[in-house]
């Protein structure tokens, strides 16, 4: 049963694995060491934390090892108890290295205490445990695809130390496999699918996202469900008020031409640091919003001082041609209104 769970689990057919390592286990008659590590890592993979911690805890108690210790404060992290998970990694680091050809437990625990030091802002820390784990690796063997995934880790807390990443959107192992499969559905077009993948990051991530509530807002908005959408961006501007956000939730209010708030989130907009990337520019598209919304108003000269800014940044940025031409027609229409005289009532 052992030998057919291990070619299970290598298989990646984690839920029949931990049936045969179950049935070992009772056949046993008693606890073994190994038997339990085998029942944590398939409930890890299947994304049962908590029973995974507890036969990981079990594991260590038989017998005491750097190889469970270390699973142990990884499924402590990805379960969001970092404040468990640092304890159990210090311990780790503190015992001789048991090292197998590409592995060294010294790297896992580096990683785990990377990654929560950076969720308590502690990001000197942090980087300085990304280095260890990255020499250990380059030093030990241990394949390129990993290193790489230690080297861009380091990215992102760097990036998160000086202010170009959100600290809550530095997600779990869980979340961010998630996120990644919401993304290929998004992309794909298949919206109800999308959702659910990014609310399960959600329910994985460690603390509310602006992020994934920003793609479950776009996804939402694909399939056209514009009231979720605004719940979504809505949630994350409750995480974080931001020009990104306050644009997208703008344009959902602007489908119903609901100008008041799109006007609120426009002018909100406006007054926060822009968000600028290839053909899309905060500042660009809150103008827009707020300069369609008073033409609709008949605040005409205003509206086109707002308009011809939407245009100019929509112009500087690499907007699309087409995207161009439609802030150029509503301008034109405002324009003419703007010229046309008044009749005069007899």
């Amino acid at each position: 049963m052992v030998r057919e769970g291990n070619e299970l689990f290598a298989a990646g057919q984690f839920e029949e694995a931990l049936v045969r390592f179950q049935e070992a286990q009772v056949s046993a008659g008693e606890p073994l060491q190994v038997l339990q590590s085998w029942i944590g890592h398939s409930h890890r993979s299947v994304g049962n934390l908590d029973q995974a911690i507890y036969h990981f805890g079990q594991a260590v108690e038989i017998r005491d090892n750097q190889g469970d210790r270390s699973s142990l404060a990884n499924v402590l992290k990805d379960n969001n108890q970092c404040a468990e998970a640092i304890p159990e990694s210090y311990v780790v680091l503190g015992m001789d290295a048991e090292t197998t050809e590409g592995y060294h437990p010294y790297v896992e625990a580096n990683l785990v205490l990377a990654t929560c030091l950076t969720r308590s802002e502690d990001y000197d820390a942090a980087l300085e445990h990304i280095e260890q784990a990255e020499t250990l690796a380059v030093e030990y063997g241990i394949r390129q695809e990993r290193i790489d995934q230690i080297v861009s880790q380091g990215t992102d807390i760097e990036s998160i130390a000086s202010g170009l990443m959100y600290v809550e959107d530095y997600l779990s192992v869980y979340a961010s496999r998630d996120v990644t499969r919401g993304l290929e559905f998004l992309e794909r077009g298949v919206y109800p699918e999308a959702i659910l993948a990014f609310e399960s990051a959600q329910d994985w991530n460690w603390m509310p996202s602006g992020y994934i509530f920003h793609l479950l807002g776009a996804s939402y908005s694909a399939q056209g469900d514009h009231q979720n959408a605004i719940l979504n961006y809505s949630l994350a501007l409750d995480v974080r008020d931001d020009a990104y956000n306050r644009v997208f939730r703008a344009g959902e209010h602007l489908l119903y031409e609901e100008c008041g708030p799109a006007t609120a989130d426009g002018l909100a907009a406006l007054a926060l640091p822009p968000y600028v990337e290839p053909g899309f520019h905060t500042s660009s598209d809150a103008s827009f919003t707020v300069g369609y919304c008073m033409g609709l108003g008949g605040q005409l000269v205003e509206s086109l001082v707002y308009l011809e800014e939407s245009i100019s940044l929509a112009q500087r940025n690499s907007y699309t041609a087409e995207g161009v031409q439609a802030m150029v027609d509503v301008y034109d229409e405002v324009l003419e209104l703007s010229q046309t005289p008044n009749e005069i009532a007899p």
